[in-house]
């Protein structure tokens, strides 16, 4: 399973070759090698290729996310991911179905382009929060959330659920680019297109 990773080839080549069907073990056990090489600088697609996993797996995983950006990148299928833990940046990109559950902080662009599903961070988030997202709904419990929230998102809603967050840091938060869908602070629309 892990061979043309280890090689270094590429992700199309790599996808052809792959079987249909993934475990639950078998990706824990991907992750764990994929952990090893992600720590090279010269190495940033262990989050990918582990969408590449989850994209064919049909459980109900719980992973530790070990800060691999890309998380969940496409995901499409019907069931709930957790990452119990903080993950990297791009977490839920392209997400089309199912629901991933962050038990920690998301780095920047969480979200991005999404199409459908439900992302729930249950910690901070950074930057570019549902950019250009179409649809689906991201909830962000956390108490810092970054700048630029909804940049370019033409639907869908972000509710941030944190007691924390006051109503003024919220509002300066929301990009002037978003173009249409809706965002929350707590239950009270803040943002609406």
């Amino acid at each position: 399973m892990y061979e043309g990773f280890l090689r270094g080839e590429d992700s199309t080549s790599y996808w052809h070759r792959m079987k249909s069907q993934y475990t639950g073990q078998e990706i824990h056990d991907f992750a764990d090698v994929m952990e090893e090489y992600s720590l090279l600088d010269s190495f940033k697609g262990s989050g990918t290729f582990l969408s590449l996993l989850l994209a064919r797996c049909d459980e109900d995983l719980t992973l530790e996310p070990r800060g691999f950006d890309f998380l969940g990148n496409g995901y499409n299928k019907g069931r709930t991911i957790e990452f119990d833990g903080s993950v990297g940046d791009y977490v839920g990109r392209d997400m089309n179905f199912g629901k991933i559950v962050v038990k920690g902080s998301a780095g920047k662009y969480a979200g991005h382009r999404m199409i459908r599903g439900e992302l729930v961070i249950r910690g901070d988030v950074g930057d570019w929060l549902g950019n250009q997202m179409s649809g689906g709904i991201i909830l962000v419990y956390g108490n810092r959330i970054g700048n630029g929230i909804a940049s370019k998102m033409d639907g869908g809603e972000i509710y941030l659920e944190s007691p924390g967050l006051n109503l003024e840091t919220a509002k300066n938060s929301v990009s002037d680019e978003m173009t249409k869908g809706k965002v929350y602070l707590r239950d009270k629309i803040i943002a609406f297109k």
